[in-house]
């Protein structure tokens, strides 16, 4: 269905009439819902009508039961060529009930569900991925407050405020940041849109310390070593 549309656009033909035996592609081309369909093409289909439409070239869906008591797709593809009588006209809405909206719901779903679907971890997983064994009593090394030790644990093992963890225990039903990306400690530190300014500042201060580019969070970690890093915590 998809080429038969993509031709009549490439042909510059005015008024077409598409004729299928998948009742269900059509009635899902028909549907408005926004979670009425997750398939691609669908949405791919639709908008190419709508930018036909948008010219002033008609489309019309006809569907034929090609596969209603009839053996083969021999007999189908006879059916449609012959233009069965039983057919079923489909209305495709205007501009207005598929674009907007609807639209930017099915992508912010379907990258939400892409993004979750690497996310979702549990502890076993995920922990293990640390250092195994640390030296005993390390922070004595530092004369610094209980505070910044246990902040920085946190940072480091990221059992912290960022999107991905809270999302990881359930606190949250997504692990997007605010801005959209995916809220994990790479890009609270170094990338989000939101604290633009602040980002700015403690790269500089990274970089004036000898930290290498392009920086990373263990990178900020190993900095945090440094005596001279204690006041960006």
């Amino acid at each position: 269905m998809f080429v038969a549309i993509r031709k009549i656009e490439m042909l510059d033909i005015s008024c077409a009439v598409v004729i299928s035996d998948s009742l269900g592609a059509l009635r899902a081309i028909e549907n408005c819902h926004p979670r009425s369909c997750r398939n691609k093409l669908i949405w791919e289909i639709k908008e190419l009508i709508i930018s036909l439409d948008n010219q002033n070239k008609k489309i019309i869906l006809v569907w034929v039961p090609g596969h209603t008591g009839v053996r083969g797709n021999e007999k189908a593809d006879w059916l449609a060529d012959n233009h069965n009588k039983k057919i079923i006209l489909v209305w495709v809405p205007g501009h207005t009930g598929v674009r907007g909206n609807e639209k930017a719901d099915w992508l912010a779903k379907r990258v939400r569900a892409l993004r979750c679907s690497n996310i979702r971890l549990d502890a076993t997983n995920f922990y293990h991925q640390f250092r195994k064994q640390m030296f005993k009593e390390w922070q004595k090394w530092w004369e610094i407050s209980r505070e910044f030790i246990v902040t920085f644990n946190r940072i480091r093992l990221g059992h912290c405020w960022s999107e991905t963890h809270l999302f990881r225990i359930g606190v949250i039903a997504s692990p997007l940041c605010s801005c959209g990306d995916v809220g994990d400690i790479e890009h609270r530190f170094f990338n989000c849109s939101n604290y633009k300014q602040a980002i700015d500042i403690l790269i500089k201060d990274l970089v004036a310390v000898g930290c290498n580019t392009p920086l990373k969070s263990s990178y900020l970690m190993s900095a945090f070593c440094n005596t001279r890093m204690q006041h960006l915590i």
